[in-house]
């Protein structure tokens, strides 16, 4: 699932907050445990590249990869290698994911629920089994999934938004059936002359069993597997799977 160009502006300014939050969290936990690792991070999922704004800030060497053009195009605008070192934004589907021969990364990370948007177990775990094809040995994953408590809280939510980008109004709903949670999303965007363009997109999101998910990243090569929370991530968190988010890491093995 992508988010179109409408969508992507609201995102970048309502959204980004939450990313650049908690990258800042994972990146003081990774030097702190790591200090001698590397300086490289793919975000899977990037989004406007707000997980990985810490990250350029600090001169890492930076590859994101998102399925939206629109969510790249501004990763993409906001970073600028004279001043913050060496940072790329691609567009594409991370469940396929090729980047062809480029160096191992030391770190992974996919936040703000993104693999919470793929169809299915499978395709998670084909995204984390290519993910660790990038990763040296010892590399460290970080991501984090809303868990069923999580996705249950979209049923009847409605937000609105109305500021200088435009106005937006976010409906949630939660499908009992499917275990899938949905939000409609009606905006009109402000052009340059003061008018207003229209546009509606749908995204969605489903709830995984960890104990799958546990399962799927083991069977994909990771190790050390814990389950915790973005302020304990340098331990297990014996709760974390009761509340709406749970964050996950895990280490690839070394040689």
């Amino acid at each position: 699932m992508a988010y179109g160009p409408g969508f992507a502006a609201f995102y970048d300014v309502y959204w980004r907050s939450f990313g650049e939050d908690n990258g800042r969290r994972v990146l003081d936990w990774f030097t702190s445990a790591h200090p001698q690792s590397g300086r490289r991070v793919l975000d899977l999922c990037c989004g406007t590249g707000s997980s990985s704004a810490a990250f350029v800030a600090q001169g890492w060497r930076v590859v994101g990869v998102d399925l939206s053009p629109e969510m790249v195009s501004i990763a993409q605008a906001r970073t600028n290698p004279d001043v913050h070192g060496e940072a790329t934004y691609l567009v594409g589907d991370v469940a396929k994911l090729d980047l062809g021969s480029v160096d191992e990364f030391d770190l992974i990370i996919s936040l703000y629920d993104s693999l919470n948007h793929l169809p299915d177990l499978e395709a998670l775990e084909a995204a984390l089994t290519t993910a660790r094809t990038y990763a040296r040995p010892g590399a460290a994953l970080v991501f984090d999934l809303n868990t069923e408590t999580g996705i249950r809280s979209w049923e009847a939510t409605t937000m609105v938004f109305d500021d200088d980008t435009g106005t937006l109004v976010a409906q949630g709903h939660y499908d009992e059936d499917t275990g899938e949670a949905r939000i409609d999303l009606i905006g009109y965007t402000r052009r340059t002359d003061g008018a207003f363009d229209r546009f509606t997109e749908s995204a969605s999101e489903r709830a995984f069993d960890m104990q799958d998910v546990v399962r799927a990243i083991e069977r994909s090569g990771w190790t050390q597997v814990r389950l915790t929370t973005y302020d304990r991530l340098s331990e297990t968190s014996a709760a974390a799977t009761t509340l709406p988010r749970v964050t996950v890491v895990a280490v690839n093995p070394a040689t």
